[in-house]
């Protein structure tokens, strides 16, 4: 149903980052068109991120699909600053902010000015901070066969569920050294040492798995 208002969305920014309408950018338009024959783009309402982008196209057609909301595009650094070249030159119009913090997060979302926020992959913890009703994953997994994927989702799963549980655990180890409680201390170290060497590796694992 949105085929044709995406693909001339497609066409506008080819035009305007001097770009031929390639393979890539019709892919990116027919993807949008199946978005948007799920997900209502118009008006106000959660924002949305991108992951990989190339060329900032996605990023683009998001910008221009839904003109108030706020596109969260994540990369690694050489190719995020090469997406953002791109989406100034497709939405002139847009302000593009860099979210290296907590705190950037929070002021380039209160802006309105803002429409695009930029995160290096290195910080993209901070877009927890970000209210997102839609998310695509452009480049990540596109090479990856289905057997790493599965793995990918394995270790990710095991590794997000791990990280919750020893925070807690971390700061009761902490808080009962600090009171000198040496015997519950140790007992508790026990469990909580291998279970933090295994969410501090896993976090590699998956890093290397979607970036390497």
């Amino acid at each position: 149903r949105h085929f044709r208002d995406s693909l001339n969305l497609g066409r506008l920014i080819a035009a305007r980052a001097g770009r031929m309408f390639t393979y890539d950018i019709l892919r990116q338009v027919l993807s949008l068109a199946l978005i948007r024959d799920h997900v209502s783009l118009a008006g106000d309402g959660p924002g949305a991120l991108v992951i990989g982008d190339g060329f900032g196209v996605m990023t683009s057609l998001l910008a221009l699909a839904a003109p108030k909301r706020k596109i969260v595009a994540v990369n690694l650094t050489k190719p995020l600053l090469l997406d953002m070249t791109y989406v100034r030159r497709a939405v002139p119009e847009a302000t593009v902010a860099l979210a290296e913090t907590n705190a950037d997060m929070r002021a380039a979302l209160a802006d309105p000015a803002v429409r695009v926020i930029a995160v290096q992959a290195d910080n993209a913890a901070i877009i927890e901070r970000a209210p997102i009703g839609l998310a695509v994953n452009i480049v990540s997994m596109q090479e990856m066969n289905p057997e790493t994927i599965a793995a990918y989702f394995a270790i990710l799963l095991s590794h997000t569920a791990l990280a919750v549980l020893v925070v807690p655990l971390a700061l009761r180890v902490g808080w009962l050294a600090y009171n000198q409680d040496f015997k519950r201390h140790a007992r508790l170290a026990r469990w909580t040492l291998p279970i933090w060497l295994y969410v501090s590796l896993t976090g590699v694992v998956v890093y290397w798995l979607l970036y390497r």
